[in-house]
């Protein structure tokens, strides 16, 4: 198993893995895929297998903010048939080395734990902790909405 930062040959096996990962649009994962290999503040890793090829992946982004740069992990993937044999500790491995070299001193991540109910225990044993908890609210537009009797709605 080699850990390799990710090159313009690696597009399609990347982004049939981020595909597994996320689902959705092959093209739209390649384009996004693309722009990380264009960006200096991101960064993807692959883990490669000698007989099954890239086997896992981990994305990430420098980000600035008022008191430093921190980095963000933005996708952490490994093939079920692969996992419980350190390719996911190996990949963020990896990310913290790229990270240390920009002077990062935070990592963050973030996971939808109904959707990804492995991603925790995951993110645990690589030594992430949770900071905060997220509610996500949507309001479709273009629609009526119910009126509130409290706020003077009729």
């Amino acid at each position: 198993m080699e850990i390799v930062e990710a090159t313009e040959t690696d597009l399609d096996r990347w982004g049939a893995l981020r595909a597994e990962l996320w689902g959705g649009d092959a093209a739209g994962l390649a384009a996004e895929a693309r722009a990380v290999l264009e960006s200096p503040d991101q960064v993807c890793f692959v883990a490669r297998d000698d007989r099954d090829g890239p086997v896992g992946l981990v994305e990430a982004s420098a980000r600035r903010a008022a008191d430093g740069t921190y980095a963000f992990v933005e996708a952490w993937y490994v093939r079920p048939a692969h996992r419980g044999r350190g390719v996911g500790t190996d990949l963020m491995d990896a990310v913290e080395e790229w990270a240390l070299h920009r002077e990062v001193r935070a990592l963050f991540s973030d996971t939808s734990p109904e959707d990804y109910p492995r991603s925790l225990p995951a993110h645990a044993r690589e030594g992430f902790e949770v900071v905060s908890r997220a509610t996500v609210l949507l309001k479709r537009l273009g629609r009526p909405t119910v009126p509130d009797p409290e706020r003077g709605g009729s």
